[in-house]
């Protein structure tokens, strides 16, 4: 019989260690009142416990799951650990205990407490992913393109395989600077790294007169008349609006000179960029995104 203790288990962050969290349950026949990842700076008055990290418990945790309620099953509880879930650590817990004692039936009942938040988490996970495949906004420093996202959930890895394919022959990165995490792409190569920060250069002349054309075109081509500021909040909500550059308040100007000649020679600067990016060497093909599998999604 389980013992519902006043232990709070502490661990390093990672899948692995939540997996050995799942592990130390089984061992202990205890469930834990919390699972608080150590690196967080949380403190709480109860007793706490510290889980190691070990691969061979973590792969033991992993195959059964897989074993016992399928691969189905072990996928949610990997979204799962992306997710903003408010004590999401316990919530999987839960989840993986139902999982192991009721099988791949444990996808049909919804209605599960053990399982009700964790699809509500993970449908939120996928509609923020959605929303920022078309809210995402390069811009161009020395050749190389980047991003900067400050999403709830941690969406690189979900994001990662639609921009990778998507520009596949150009060398770009993606911080998330809520997490702290950014996804370095060039050639065949992807991987995602901890950044604790992100240092970029200043965008160059160029670059500054392509965004203020592109807030020139938004701008022109909407409708007065037709303007309707809550149906717009509804399909580009006002937290992804910092990082899009339409949305931006400091316009640059467009360097003096002919306009037509300069945006013409913008024009032909690129191409000849997107020539020599054709004729680049790869980076040795086959490297796929990095991680302890739980990018490999």
């Amino acid at each position: 019989m389980l013992d519902r203790t006043d232990i709070v288990y502490y661990y390093d962050g990672t899948f692995d260690g939540l997996l050995c969290c799942i592990f130390a349950s089984y061992v202990k026949k205890e469930i834990p009142l919390d699972i608080i990842d150590q690196n967080g700076g949380q403190l709480q008055l109860f007793a706490g416990k510290q889980i190691l990290t070990e691969k061979e418990k973590a792969r033991r945790v992993a195959c059964g799951l897989r074993d016992k309620a399928g691969k189905q099953a072990y996928a949610m509880l990997q979204r799962g650990f992306l997710t903003c879930l408010p004590q999401k650590e316990i919530t999987l817990l839960r989840f993986a205990r139902a999982a192991f004692a009721q099988g791949s039936g444990i996808l049909r009942m919804l209605s599960h407490p053990a399982v009700l938040p964790l699809a509500n988490a993970l449908t939120h996970l996928r509609r923020e992913a959605e929303l920022l495949t078309g809210f995402v906004r390069f811009t161009e420093y020395e050749g190389v393109l980047g991003s900067v996202i400050t999403p709830k959930n941690q969406v690189l890895p979900v994001l990662a395989r639609h921009f990778c394919d998507r520009y596949n022959a150009e060398a770009f990165f993606i911080y998330d600077r809520t997490h702290r995490q950014v996804l370095l792409h060039y050639g065949q190569r992807s991987e995602i790294r901890d950044a604790a920060a992100m240092e970029v250069p200043d965008i160059s002349a160029e670059e500054q007169c392509l965004q203020s054309l592109w807030r020139q075109f938004y701008d022109t081509i909407a409708i007065k008349e037709r303007y309707n500021p809550r149906c717009q909040r509804t399909h580009m909500p006002l937290r992804y609006r910092d990082n899009m550059t339409e949305f931006q308040t400091v316009v640059q100007k467009m360097p003096p000179g002919n306009g037509a000649l300069q945006k013409r020679a913008i024009q032909q600067k690129r191409y000849g960029k997107l020539l020599q990016t054709e004729n680049r060497s790869h980076i040795t093909e086959g490297d796929s995104i990095s991680g302890n599998g739980l990018y490999d999604l």
